[in-house]
């Protein structure tokens, strides 16, 4: 232990340092920013495997052992982290490591706070006792369980203000026959606020009141533990809240039973969710049965459906919108369709109103608007079938819209990208677009030598189209208002897939195609806005240009996060070992012109 006057000299010390000269306001407002942030458990849910390991909670520990540490360094830090009952009201529990009687203690600090308290039992361990006590001040609750025992010892206890119920599964024995289930036991009067349910690999009985009255449901993973609802069972559920807002399904679709003859048997009422404004239907097994379940709900017209499958090829592209979603979708003012899964493609639409069918049974839908078109691959998507504008262009006769009412054209490469249709036959597909989007976030180096960066094609097809215009007289995309690039990668690649130096890219004609294009827009009339964020590849030439025509300074984003092959500096793309430094440029947001003459 410190002598008293070396205790005294480090205490006159720290009393002449800045921070702690500073006003107990800016000090509480530091603490609570330091403060540990309730997470999710379906923000990093990927599959029932090992789910424990997936809802790990030590990240939070540490930020709360952060707040620990920031009140042990004077009594003035502590008295005002004691005082701040809002640094306590979120508890991390869970037995791997010894935090049970260390948060049982910090929660007394909360002074009568409602809490947020998440919860993780790895071994068949119950709840501690204090978890219990808290829930009756505890608004919002995330559970990962390994028995139903443990399960059932928290809901079973009073929780009058409870909005908000996660429960995630941590058995990580799948072929288990013991399955996480929700008790049967009457829930509502103990719960009666409870607005929000999330199950995760759990099972609940489809007549439990915890359904009742709830504005979210989200379900997670119900196929994978062989409790998949008949549509029936779910139908009749989801009409306990009529009030509800958000319906999830991820791997949850319901099951259907099909008659000899084909036909779908279908529950012979449809269920009203006058409210309902965002479904998701993720990941079914079936991709039709998506749409019989949107068959069975009376819905008001929505800003956001999303619907996916397991798998996509382009030869399946006239399957995955089946005739009855002319029915199943008639009056939405939107709808997305988002197809994600590793080695497949990706794409989302985003709908306007759907017009009335003619007569029931059309091959296809006819949509009146359609507000933009987001078409995006994600990874390993290069292979022999793997072409964007093939698909993309099926797609859009598939849904029959007509292309002169596509405003808004938004593709995404994330990975691999093989060129199939020259991209200026994809943009003469839409003589109306107003606002092109590319997005390509690629690792470079990852990349086949035969494979072409994606923002060098596009500036190849901008650059096509300006030239055939100009022969004509006319103007390129005339009615282009927005242009921007998104980890457009302009650099070319290697035969080793290793990226090239910066004194390379000097060679590169991408940049000076998309000068050429916006100097043809200027000559007959405006150019279009244009955009750059975190694109790699880019000319001094083309940068210097760019830098006196802003009308607003030199703003700069060429930040790459999560690659390790190049360093930033200030702005702008240097290669793995080049030593310039440019440092009169601010980081932090993205270069846009503001529809100015180049």
């Amino acid at each position: 232990m410190a002598e008293p006057l070396e205790l005294a000299k480090q205490r006159a010390h720290n009393n002449r340092l800045p921070v702690l000269r500073l006003p107990d306001e800016i000090l509480t407002d530091i603490f609570c920013r330091c403060a540990p942030h309730p997470e999710d458990l379906t923000t990093n849910w990927h599959s029932r495997q090992n789910n424990y390991e997936y809802f790990e909670r030590r990240s939070s520990w540490k930020n709360y052992r952060g707040i620990l540490n920031l009140a042990q360094v004077c009594h003035r830090w502590r008295r005002i982290a004691e005082e701040i009952g809002a640094l306590w009201t979120h508890q991390v529990v869970f037995d791997d490591i010894d935090t049970t009687d260390v948060a049982g203690g910090l929660h007394r600090r909360a002074k009568g706070r409602e809490m947020l308290i998440d919860v993780g039992l790895k071994d068949e361990k119950f709840v501690p006792a204090w978890v219990v006590k808290a829930l009756a001040r505890t608004k919002s609750l995330q559970i990962v369980a390994k028995t139903n025992a443990q399960l059932k010892s928290l809901l079973t206890y009073p929780a009058p203000i409870l909005k908000s119920l996660t429960i995630a599964s941590g058995d990580t024995d799948f072929m288990n026959n013991d399955v996480i289930q929700v008790p049967g036991e009457p829930f509502y009067g103990i719960c009666p606020n409870l607005k929000s349910l999330t199950l995760l690999s759990v099972f609940i009985p489809w007549n439990n009141s915890m359904l009742q009255n709830l504005t979210v449901l989200r379900l997670f993973n119900m196929e994978g533990i062989a409790c998949t609802p008949t549509v029936e069972k779910l139908v009749t559920a989801l009409a306990l809240s009529p009030g509800l807002e958000v319906l999830y399904l991820d791997k949850s679709g319901p099951e259907f039973l099909v008659e000899d003859d084909g036909t779908v048997v279908l529950p012979p009422r449809r269920t009203k969710l006058p409210r309902l404004h965002d479904l998701s239907i993720l990941y079914a097994s079936d991709c039709d049965h998506a749409y019989y379940l949107m068959s069975c709900l009376d819905l008001q017209p929505m800003p956001s459906i999303r619907i996916s499958h397991d798998s996509l090829a382009p030869s399946e592209v006239k399957e995955i919108l089946p005739r009855n979603i002319s029915h199943t979708a008639l009056g939405s003012n939107a709808l997305a369709i988002r197809f994600l899964e590793e080695k497949k493609e990706s794409f989302t639409l985003e709908f306007g109103v759907c017009s009335a069918l003619a007569e029931p049974g059309l091959s296809s839908t006819n949509f009146e608007k359609l507000a933009f078109f987001d078409f995006s691959t994600t990874r390993d998507g290069y292979n022999d079938d793997s072409h964007i504008g093939e698909l993309l262009i099926r797609t859009i006769e598939r849904i029959a819209v007509a292309p002169t009412d596509i405003h808004k054209l938004v593709v995404q490469s994330d990975y691999m990208y093989k060129r199939s249709i020259p991209f200026q036959e994809i943009l003469e597909f839409f003589p109306k677009l107003q606002s092109l989007e590319i997005t390509c976030w690629k690792s470079e180096h990852d990349v086949a030598v035969v494979s072409r960066t994606f923002g060098i094609d596009v500036a190849n097809a901008l650059h096509e189209l300006a030239y055939m215009a100009d022969a004509d007289n006319k103007t390129a995309l005339p009615h282009l208002i927005y242009l921007s690039f998104e980890g457009g990668y302009f650099s070319e690649v290697t035969g080793s897939g290793y990226p090239r130096h910066r004194e390379e890219w000097q060679n590169n004609r991408s940049f000076d195609y998309i000068w050429e294009f916006m100097e043809h827009r200027n000559t007959r009339g405006e150019a279009p806005k244009l955009a750059f964020t975190a694109c790699r590849g880019m000319k001094d030439s083309f940068y210097e240009k760019l830098e006196k025509k802003y009308r607003e300074g030199d703003r700069w984003d060429m930040s790459e996060p999560g690659y390790g092959y190049y360093v930033t500096h200030a702005g702008r793309r240097l290669a793995f070992g080049d030593t310039t430094t440019l440092s009169r440029r601010p980081r932090g947001l993205s270069v846009i012109t503001q529809g100015l003459n180049v």
